[in-house]
């Protein structure tokens, strides 16, 4: 089979499944899968630094990180990544700009034992599990949840943060946004909650 059949052969779908109340997880993981589906091979060419060939993991990997960009602390992230651009950099798309979203996932994923039970924020997006368990009187992080994620996952995830800094990727957020916006709107409305039985 050639690289384009394998490439096509691909199932973009997350570690995880995006959560109901979340819905910007689904919405970025179903924006990435049309993309996908669009270009098979804008995945190859977006992991073509690791070196390495592009399987179902790393398709799950990436899924997993699109699915992981629409909730709070994906947003969080995204945010403060933005804020170092320079105007130069959101006109020219350049390797700067690639530079500063990368030096932002440095901070956001680095260990920090009192924020989360300290686990890095790819632990979270990759956790096989929920990652933390509840006990009698708290939780705790579960972190044999962690235990498939792989030095390649971090190369991974890294291609994926320096896409999330480029022209289409930002063009996906803006699409995104509104999608969102629209979708927790609904969420909130009080007219799609269930009414009393009394209710007209």
């Amino acid at each position: 089979m050639t690289e384009q059949g394998e490439l096509l052969d691909l199932v973009h779908t997350p570690i995880r499944p995006p959560r109901a109340g979340t819905p910007g997880e689904g919405i970025y993981l179903q924006l990435w899968q049309d993309y996908m589906a669009a270009d098979p091979g804008r995945l190859h060419s977006i992991l073509w630094s690791t070196g390495s060939s592009v399987g179902q993991r790393e398709a799950s990997v990436c899924a997993s990180y699109m699915t992981f960009m629409g909730c709070n602390c994906g947003g969080c992230f995204t945010h403060a990544a933005e804020q170092l651009l320079t105007p130069s950099d959101l006109h020219s798309y350049t390797h700067n700009a690639e530079g500063r979203f990368l030096m932002a996932w440095a901070l956001e994923n680095r260990r920090s034992r009192g924020v989360n039970g300290g686990i890095r924020t790819i632990e979270a997006m990759l956790a096989k599990s929920d990652a933390f368990v509840a006990t009698a009187f708290d939780r705790r992080v579960d972190w044999d949840a962690f235990a498939d994620i792989t030095t390649a996952d971090y190369d991974t995830v890294e291609c994926m943060v320096a896409w999330w800094s480029g022209r289409d990727a930002t063009e996906m957020r803006a699409i995104a946004k509104s999608m969102i916006e629209a979708a927790n709107k609904r969420i909130w409305s009080s007219i799609f909650k269930p009414q009393g039985a009394n209710h007209d």
